[in-house]
C-alpha cells in the first residue's frame, strides 16, 4: 500500500508486523467491522497509541509467504488456485463496499497455509492511507510473471491468464479471471479422469532445451530452492545461455543483446547469425517484455517467431532463440 509502512518487531520473543498511522487519520468503520467479524482470510490485529500515532499490531501466521510459495514449482492446479483466491477475495470486498486498497497487496505480507494452500491477508482499515487499485492488478501480473512453472505441463494457460490481466479494466478483471479459472479447473478435473500415456506435454523447443540442460547439469541450478524475502533477496531475471551455460542477469530497464560491442549490454561474439542489436528486453510495470529489433534471422519464444514491433511478456522457463542462439529465461 502506498504511504503505508509495515515493520517487523519482536516483543518478549513474539514477532509482530506493525503499522503506524497518524492520529489525524480516521478509522473506516465498515472496513473495521469486516476485519473483526466477517472474514477469516484477514489476519486479525490489536491496536494501540503512541506519540500521536495509532499502531496496528498483526501477528503473522507461521506459514510461508506468497513470495516463498511462488519460488516452488507450481502446477497448473496450484496456479489456478492462487489466482482464483486472490480474485474471489478482492471481489468479495467490493461486494461488501470495502475499499480494496486497504489490503496490503504485497507478496511478502500475504500468507499461504502449508496444508490447505489457503491465502490470508493484512488489511489496514484507516481512511487516508489506502493505496492504488493498480496494486492489486500489479500483484496478479507479478504472480504470473515470477512464478516458477512446472514445464512438464502445457503452460499456455499462463498466457491466457496474463491476456485477461493486461486487457480487462479494474471493475471486470476479477470476474473474468474467476471465469477463466473455473474453465481451467474443469479441464484439470477432466484430465485427471481420462487415462493418459506417460508422456511429457512440451513443445519441441522446450524438449530440445531440456535435453541440453540435462547434458550440462543445469537442471539443479535452474530449479534450486530459493529462500529469503523480497527485501533481502529480490527475484532476479536471468538468461541461461545454453551454448556456454552462462547466467546473464538482466539488470537494466532496457537491456540489449547482439554482437555490437559498443551498443549492447550483452555481446554475442561467436555467432554470425546474430544481428548487431538483435533483441531488446524492456521492463514495464515491474515485469520484462521481449522485442525483436528487426533482426535478420528473427527472434523466437517457445518456437514462435516474434512479429515486427511485437512485445511479448516473459514467463519464467520460456525458451528464447535469437537466430540459432538459444537461452532459457528464468527468475532466480
Amino acid at each position: 500500500m502506498q504511504g503505508t509502512y509495515l515493520n517487523y518487531t519482536e516483543t518478549d520473543g513474539v514477532g509482530y508486523i506493525t503499522c503506524y498511522i497518524s492520529d489525524e487519520k480516521t478509522m473506516d468503520e465498515a472496513a473495521l467491522n469486516y476485519l473483526l467479524y466477517s472474514n477469516k482470510k484477514i489476519i486479525k490485529y490489536s491496536m494501540g497509541k503512541t506519540d500521536g500515532y495509532m499502531v496496528f499490531y498483526y501477528r503473522p501466521p507461521d506459514e510461508q509467504t506468497l513470495y516463498e510459495y511462488l519460488s516452488e514449482k507450481l502446477t497448473k492446479s496450484k496456479t489456478v488456485n492462487i489466482i482464483n483466491q486472490l480474485c474471489s477475495f478482492e471481489k468479495r470486498l467490493r461486494e461488501n463496499n470495502i475499499d480494496t486498497s486497504y489490503v496490503v497487496w504485497d507478496w511478502n505480507y500475504i500468507y499461504v497455509s502449508r496444508k490447505q494452500e489457503e491465502l490470508s491477508f493484512i488489511m489496514v482499515p484507516s481512511s487516508g492511507v489506502s493505496g492504488e487499485k493498480d496494486e492489486f492488478v500489479n500483484l496478479l501480473r507479478f504472480v504470473m510473471s515470477y512464478a516458477s512453472y512446472d514445464l512438464s505441463e502445457n503452460c499456455t494457460y499462463a498466457a491466457q491468464i496474463l491476456t485477461i490481466i493486461n486487457s480487462c479494466d479494474y471493475e471486470s478483471i476479477s470476474r473474468e479471471l474467476m471465469r477463466s479459472c473455473d474453465r481451467l479447473s474443469e479441464e484439470i478435473v477432466m484430465r485427471k479422469r481420462k487415462p493418459e500415456a506417460k508422456t511429457i506435454n512440451i513443445s519441441g523447443y522446450e524438449k530440445l532445451a531440456g535435453e541440453k540442460l540435462l547434458k550440462r547439469g543445469l537442471n539443479s541450478t535452474l530449479e534450486k530452492e530459493k529462500t529469503g524475502t523480497l527485501e533481502d533477496r529480490p527475484p532476479v531475471p536471468c538468461l541461461i545461455r545454453l551454448k556456454t551455460n552462462e547466467s546473464i542477469q538482466i539488470c537494466k530497464e532496457r537491456f540489449l543483446i547482439g554482437k555490437d560491442e559498443e551498443k549492447v549490454d550483452y555481446v554475442i561474439k561467436d555467432n554470425s547469425a546474430v544481428s548487431r542489436i538483435h533483441a531488446i528486453f524492456e521492463k514495464k510495470n515491474g515485469v520484462y517484455y521481449l522485442r525483436d529489433n528487426k533482426s535478420s534471422n528473427k527472434t523466437f519464444v517457445n518456437g514462435i517467431s516474434l512479429k515486427e514491433d511485437e512485445s511479448i511478456l516473459l514467463l519464467s522457463g520460456m525458451i528464447i532463440s535469437m537466430a540459432n542462439e538459444e537461452f532459457v529465461y528464468k527468475i532466480m
